[in-house]
């Protein structure tokens, strides 16, 4: 509690006790979501940094629960990425569709490999046959950009950009299983 208080003052040191504290647990609670150590890190880094924003906003609650719902919510928020993103499709084929899931290169054995490299080749293809107009909102929302980003980049109105992933996710689905 005492970090969160003097988190209020912007105190440097309070700060990084804050994150020799907290942020090791984070990424470990992160890790064992997403199994990816370098995204872990990157949510709890935003964990802490939220933490230390927002620290007007914490009311004497259980700090340990206010930590680990900002903590949730990103890693909900980074599964729907996931999810959404059509690199991650082919992989998802072979993960039994669980978006908390992903297994290292270092864990898949050959066949599991092969068969990523089946279902990314097949996501691929299905990209070269979707309307350009979607294949490229697609790509940008892969890259990382956002959805208005996308809009002004591409010149169009935000519904229509959001029609374009969701009819490219679609298709592409579609063409991916068969």
């Amino acid at each position: 509690l005492r970090i969160a208080t003097e988190s209020r003052e912007e105190s440097d040191a309070a700060f990084e006790e804050l994150v020799a504290e907290y942020q090791p647990m984070v990424t470990a609670y992160a890790f064992s979501k997403l199994r990816d150590w370098s995204i872990a890190e990157d949510i709890a880094q935003g964990v802490m940094l939220t933490i230390w924003k927002c620290a007007s906003t914490y009311h004497d609650e259980s700090f340990m629960g206010w930590l680990f719902t900002i903590a949730e919510n990103r890693i909900i928020d980074e599964a729907r990425r996931r999810m959404c993103d059509p690199i991650h499709l082919a992989a998802r084929q072979s993960e039994d569709c669980d978006p908390f899931h992903r297994s290292s290169v270092d864990e898949r054995s050959p066949l599991d490999e092969m068969i990523v490299q089946e279902s990314a080749t097949r996501a691929a293809m299905a990209l070269e046959l979707i309307p350009p107009d979607q294949r490229a909102t697609i790509e940008l929302f892969a890259e990382g950009f956002s959805l208005p980003e996308i809009a002004d980049a591409s010149g169009v109105c935000l519904a229509t950009t959001k029609g374009r992933v969701r009819c490219g996710r679609h298709n592409l689905s579609k063409m991916v299983e068969i």
